[in-house]
């Protein structure tokens, strides 16, 4: 009968451990924990993976706290709410794909195409690792281009979506949410649009040499030019409105968006 009673009060201790577990799992719409893995891992855009593989925790409960989420309960949210937590949940699956397959390693065929240390050598990444979230699974390609492209319209998510590459925008250092959302987003693109290794003026040439990002979704933009001219200083934006000019491409950086301890790439 002891031995029984034991197992009773073991039973009765894990039950409870399991419901803190749960309670702790719940989504908050500041999404907390996404920002003290950001405060902890994010070094001005630049990703402490190595961080992030030696202590996990943080970041699985905060996907933990996305899966939580039911399809009823998303249904329930506001636009923002649903914009905000969709360029969370990309941006931190993205963070734990990379930890998971960290330190990255060179697979052939795509080690002649891309970088040694590039996301694109993790086999499947885009379209065959899953998380459920809010009620589906979902992929990367599945949130960027099934829900964010075509649910949303919103062509500022391309300044706010990190593929944990150099070329893709600067990891941001709070997370996204739907009382600031406008705010975050305008200040994404600015900083994307004026960073001269994303959008560079020879003014000599009238020429725009912009992120291969302004081509591959141009549909989503309307005119690249007319919505580039928003985001630039007013000199340089004085200037492309007097008369033509023409865009170039520059070369997307695949190389992986590492901290490497005072590394400042």
């Amino acid at each position: 009968m002891r031995f029984l009673g034991l197992l009773f009060w073991i039973w009765v201790l894990l039950v409870a451990a399991g419901r803190v577990s749960d309670a702790g799992a719940a989504l908050d719409h500041t999404h907390s924990l996404w920002g003290e893995v950001l405060s902890r891992y994010n070094h001005e855009g630049l990703v402490d993976y190595r961080g992030l593989r030696e202590n996990p925790e943080l970041l699985r409960r905060y996907l933990r706290s996305l899966a939580s989420v039911d399809s009823a309960e998303y249904a329930s949210w506001k636009r923002g709410k649903q914009l905000a937590f969709w360029i969370n949940a990309y941006n931190s699956q993205a963070l734990q794909i990379v930890a998971d397959h960290y330190p990255i390693r060179p697979r052939f065929p795509k080690s002649w195409a891309y970088p040694k240390n590039s996301i694109q050598q993790i086999p499947g990444v885009w379209k065959e690792i899953y998380f459920d979230m809010a009620g589906r699974r979902v992929a990367l390609d599945d949130i960027e281009h099934e829900i964010l492209r075509k649910g949303f319209r919103e062509p500022r998510i391309h300044f706010a979506l990190v593929c944990a590459s150099l070329g893709c925008p600067k990891l941001q250092p709070k997370p996204f949410e739907a009382s600031r959302l406008e705010q975050q987003l305008e200040q994404a693109a600015r900083e994307f649009i004026q960073d001269p290794k994303k959008a560079h003026w020879e003014s000599r040439r009238r020429i725009l040499r912009l992120s291969p990002i302004f081509s591959w979704f141009g549909e989503d933009f309307g005119n690249p030019q007319h919505f580039i001219l928003r985001y630039l200083p007013e000199e340089p934006q004085r200037r492309l409105s007097r008369g033509a000019w023409k865009i170039e491409w520059l070369e997307y950086d695949w190389s992986l968006n590492e901290w490497r301890g005072g590394d400042s790439r």
